[in-house]
């Protein structure tokens, strides 16, 4: 196959092996059904692309977590108002009565 017939995403995901998940130039050609020479020129060509993807998903990860936490924060504050009401109400019937 001709270096035109992979598409970008699947280039992108062969050099990830190699930049973030510590394989070989060899072990991820090879389990990619490549040749080592189309892995060096893949990461010679899109390393700063592959590198720069990685961060926007690390950062989009990040976010949703953060959302996540501030979406259970939120539920347990409602939670601890609806408790301090129902406490100041029952206050304010013994105090009344």
């Amino acid at each position: 196959m001709t270096d035109k017939d992979y598409s970008l995403e699947f280039k992108l995901k062969a050099i990830g092996k190699v930049i973030f998940d510590d394989y070989s130039i060899s072990a991820a050609a090879a389990e990619c059904k490549v040749s080592n020479i189309k892995m060096y020129t893949w990461l010679k060509k899109h390393a700063d692309l592959a590198k720069e993807k990685r961060k926007h998903a690390d950062l989009r990860v990040k976010a949703e977590q953060a959302i996540s936490e501030n979406k259970a924060t939120a539920m347990n504050n409602q939670s601890f108002n609806k408790d301090s009401e129902l406490e100041v109400g029952k206050s304010k019937q013994t105090f009344v009565n």
